[in-house]
């Protein structure tokens, strides 16, 4: 039975890949967030007609938003085998007790085997590595490694006949660690624009030392924290680009980020 509710974090307004997205980007993420075809794992069937007819978005307007969605990496999608995929989901809505792996486990067997479904293995793997007993023992006996891996997880000699894998109570106790997150902090006062900044702003004539002032005077006003800066200034540029549709500009281009969700 899928959940009737969903876990929407109020940090998200001070996630810098959230609030970098228009309205409708916005709208679209939490469409995805809290669609009725969704479920625990955040890793469901989704095809991409559905949702638009399910989500009562105009055509247009969706694509733009789903587009803007992908590209600051807040969910992924498989067109072939039709499969959604929120990497962040399972972590923020986890199960209370190994009764809801086993709930879980129904769903995810319903998810046809794609590297989105491995990715979704591997965090919920991850998460239950750090759980009691009956967890793990629970997650080993339902959940069974898809076919395809995400990148970087095959064998160096793969057999000639593959096939898939299953986790050990050894395995979840001792997985490969993954990679630690880059932790979010304020911009230092002293935080400079880099070369390819600057090379981006001559290229689509932007006023680089304006927005310099712009984006420092935002951060700090705002006490915004992120793990890497100099990324945060590249989306800062490309955003003020949309914001001028695009076209070549010496004069101050400021990005209009709005929090107005009149629309959601």
């Amino acid at each position: 039975m899928r959940p009737p509710y969903t876990c929407v974090y109020r940090e998200i307004w001070d996630d810098e890949d959230f609030w970098l997205l228009s309205e409708i980007g916005r709208l679209v993420y939490f469409y995805v967030l809290t669609a009725p075809i969704g479920n625990g794992l955040g890793c469901f069937k989704a095809g991409y007609a559905a949702m638009i007819e399910e989500s009562r978005i105009e055509d247009k307007r969706f694509k733009k938003g789903f587009d803007e969605g992908l590209k600051q990496g807040l969910f992924e999608h498989d067109d072939i085998h039709r499969v959604l995929l929120i990497p962040k989901y399972f972590e923020r809505n986890p199960p209370a007790n190994p009764n809801g792996i086993t709930a879980m486990s129904k769903e995810y067997i319903k998810i046809p085997d794609c590297e989105l479904k491995s990715k979704c293995y591997h965090i919920v793997r991850y998460w239950v590595q750090t759980k009691g007993e009956g967890f793990k023992e629970r997650f080993v006996e339902l959940f069974k490694e898809p076919l395809s891996k995400p990148p970087g997880t095959y064998s160096p000699s793969p057999s000639p006949s593959p096939s898939p894998s299953v986790s050990s109570k050894e395995d979840i106790e001792n997985p490969p660690k993954p990679l630690k997150k880059k932790k979010n902090i304020p911009l230092d006062e002293e935080w400079k624009p880099t070369d390819n900044h600057r090379q981006l702003a001559d290229k689509h004539g932007i006023n680089l030392e304006w927005q310099v002032d712009q984006f420092r005077d935002h951060a700090l006003a705002n006490n915004r924290k992120q793990a890497d800066w100099d990324r945060s200034f590249n989306n800062w540029l490309r955003k003020s680009l949309e914001f001028t549709n695009g076209k070549n500009t010496s004069s101050p281009t400021i990005p209009d980020i709005k929090y107005d969700t009149s629309e959601i």
